[in-house]
């Protein structure tokens, strides 16, 4: 089984250099760099040097495009949206919506230019040196731009804002799903065979996994069943249930199988972080994951306090690396 972390790279290589080597020593083989659209940007180094220090270190240099556009996914503060209003989704009259969630704008799954312009980060991604990128938590949208009006259209023959009640609507919405991933799968094999493809689907979007899994260019097939957050109202046997889904789903389409463990935005003084460990070994035993990936490294330390950084990152950072190192001796056995 490979361990990653997702990791959050500098742009100062020293840094990089110093958590690299840390990841190694705790039994990661894989390191998740969760690059963002201002790392490119500003903060290019992040994306120039992450991939080489990895792998001078020992580790598979992942990487997800974290927040793009807005789409989905955490860490979204996107320079592409300003850039392309014409990206927007709409509502039901048209206009733009601005203010409709915390992030602002969101980019319209269905607009063509959203996957053009992921495909020029996708570039980057690969010439940088990464050798797999993670499509991050697709989930059904809510747009009435022209686009998501003419694809109704022509699938349903019916008007989408009027059918907005209706059994289409329900299952456009998740076709629509379903056709980003797979546009964006291809987008990233067209600009290499040889990257991997993973793609991460939340346990609320169930009902889409068989067909995301069934995506020929999916190579990695992942479910992240963040039970410790009350937020994703999840238990912890609705965790095993889920992930055990998965892995037989991911099986079925000749996919690995890559399990999510959350490490970020747990509450403290209620004993939840020595669960990460605990429960956490369970449901490795159980799902039996070919890729286990902690979100995030050092529980979220200095992100945003909400949704992410843990309220005691450290305790709860010490139960991963004690579950990563028994791991890791297990499998030198």
């Amino acid at each position: 089984m490979d361990l990653s972390v997702s990791y959050i790279p500098p742009h100062q290589p020293q840094h990089i250099e110093t958590d690299m080597k840390y990841l190694k020593g705790i039994g990661c083989t894989d390191v998740l760099c969760a690059l963002q659209e201002n790392h490119f940007v500003w903060l290019s180094g992040a994306v120039k040097y992450s991939a080489q220090i990895a792998k001078e270190n020992g580790l598979n240099p992942r990487a997800v495009l974290w927040g793009y556009a807005n789409t989905s996914g955490g860490g979204r503060s996107s320079a592409v949206m300003l850039k392309n209003p014409d990206i927007w989704r709409c509502d039901a009259n048209g206009d733009s919506y601005l203010n409709d969630n915390e992030f602002g704008p969101q980019a319209c799954y269905n607009n063509p230019r959203t996957a053009i312009l992921y495909r020029e980060y996708v570039e980057q991604i690969w010439d940088n040196g990464f050798t797999e990128v993670m499509i991050d938590e697709p989930s059904p949208q809510k747009c009435f731009c022209k686009y998501c009006k003419e694809k109704f259209a022509q699938r349903y023959k019916n008007d989408l804002v009027n059918s907005i009640h209706s059994e289409a609507y329900k299952e456009f919405q998740q076709r629509t799903v379903i056709d980003f991933a797979i546009v964006s799968s291809r987008t990233v094999k067209s600009v290499s065979e040889k990257c991997k493809v993973s793609i991460a689907i939340m346990p609320v979007d169930r009902p889409l996994f068989e067909s995301m899994a069934a995506i020929p260019e999916i190579d990695v097939f992942a479910i992240d069943p963040y039970w410790l957050r009350p937020v994703n109202e999840l238990s912890f046997d609705d965790a095993v249930k889920v992930s055990l889904d998965a892995h037989i789903i991911a099986r079925n389409n000749h996919k690995k199988f890559e399990l999510y463990l959350g490490c970020f935005g747990i509450a403290g003084g209620q004993g939840l972080e020595e669960k990460i460990y605990s429960e956490g070994k369970i449901l490795v035993q159980k799902s039996l994951p070919d890729v286990l990936t902690t979100w995030s490294f050092r529980g979220g330390l200095g992100l945003r306090k909400k949704p992410e950084e843990c309220d005691n990152p450290k305790l709860a950072w010490d139960n991963v690396v004690k579950l990563y190192r028994e791991l890791q001796e297990k499998d030198s056995l």
